[in-house]
């Protein structure tokens, strides 16, 4: 459940980032971002290993995803941190 909502990333290693790191929030957004990424990955190839990965959905997802993601990321360096 905590992967679903973002739990993980959103209310622990962002906080944790900012008031211990010393990141400043756009900074502890992208470094928190690249950290769930690699996390992600593990996981695609573990459940891809055990044929747990519907890959026409994950595609599907993707195409819609991915410009998304884009146009999010270029649009937050006008949000003040």
């Amino acid at each position: 459940m905590g992967g679903l909502l973002g739990i993980g990333g959103g209310i622990i290693l962002i906080p944790m980032l900012t008031a211990w790191a010393g990141l400043d929030q756009h900074s502890a957004h992208g470094t928190g971002i690249v950290a769930v990424a690699f996390t992600a990955l593990i996981g695609v190839v573990v459940y891809g290993r055990g044929a747990a990965v519907d890959v026409t959905a994950a595609l599907q997802i993707a195409v819609v995803m991915l410009p998304a993601t884009i146009f999010s990321a270029r649009y937050s360096r006008r949000v003040p941190a």
